[in-house]
């Protein structure tokens, strides 16, 4: 992936990450029961997740 290209995707990301719907309710859900960590986690996987899903359709 070319750097303008990661550069434009990162904060993309990012912002579908944190925009309201079932996995951010489920993620909060789970951090009031868990805490702050679980949240964070959760956030991290779901961005990985979305990166993951991305590169593989570029191929």
């Amino acid at each position: 992936m070319y750097l303008a290209t990661l550069s434009l995707f990162v904060p993309a990301s990012f912002t579908r990450n944190v925009a309201p719907g079932p996995n951010n309710l489920l993620s909060v859900s789970n951090s009031t029961r868990y805490g702050y960590r679980t949240l964070c986690l959760a956030g991290t996987g779901r961005l990985l997740t979305c990166a993951g899903l991305i590169a593989l359709e570029k191929h």
